[in-house]
C-alpha cells in the first residue's frame, strides 16, 4: 500500500467547513527536486507518505494547490483565510476520522525557506497544511510564498 514501516490509517479526505474546503488526498513522496510532491491532479491534496499519518506523534503534512492557469481556484485555494480555532477533520482510509484545532496561520516567503522544522516525527499529533499564497510572481508563474496551517489533535 504505502512505503511506511507501520500501518497506521492513511487520510484519504481533509475537510474545513469554514473554508468550504472538501478536497480527496492521495499519498505523495519527494519530488526531484527534494521537495514534497504536490499532486499532478490540482483538484487533489497529497499527504507525504513518508512522514507520520494523523493521530500519530509528530507532523502530519498535507499539501495541495491555491490554484494554477487551467484551475484557478485550487483545493486551498481559501487556506489564506484559516483562523485559529477552526476545525479541520481528516477521514482515514480504516473509516475513522481524526479533527484538528487550527493554532497558527503563517505566510512564509518560499525564496530560502526550511520546511524541515515543519516535517518532525515527534512530540504531540498535529497536521501542517502547505499550499502557495502572496504575491503571484507572472514572469515564475508562481506564488512567491507559502501558506502554512499547523493544526493540533483535537479528537478521533
Amino acid at each position: 500500500m504505502l512505503d511506511r514501516a507501520d500501518d497506521a490509517a492513511a487520510p484519504v479526505r481533509v475537510t474545513v467547513d469554514e473554508l468550504e474546503i472538501a478536497v480527496p488526498v492521495d499519498p505523495v513522496g519527494v519530488a526531484p527536486d527534494g521537495q514534497v510532491e504536490v499532486p499532478p491532479d490540482a483538484l487533489r491534496a497529497g499527504w507525504y507518505r513518508f512522514g507520520p499519518a494523523p493521530s500519530e506523534a509528530g507532523s502530519s503534512v498535507i499539501v495541495a494547490h491555491a490554484g494554477s492557469y487551467i484551475t484557478p481556484f485550487g483545493p486551498f485555494s481559501t487556506l489564506t483565510d484559516a483562523e485559529p480555532g477552526m476545525r479541520i477533520d481528516v477521514e482515514l482510509d480504516d473509516g475513522t476520522a481524526a479533527s484538528f484545532t487550527v493554532t497558527a496561520v503563517e505566510l512564509l516567503e518560499k525564496d530560502g525557506l526550511d520546511l524541515g522544522p515543519y516535517f518532525v516525527r515527534s512530540g504531540p499529533p498535529h497536521l501542517i497544511l502547505i499550499t502557495c499564497g502572496g504575491v503571484w510572481d507572472d514572469s515564475a508563474q508562481s506564488y512567491l510564498s507559502n501558506v502554512l496551517v499547523t493544526a493540533t489533535l483535537s479528537g478521533i
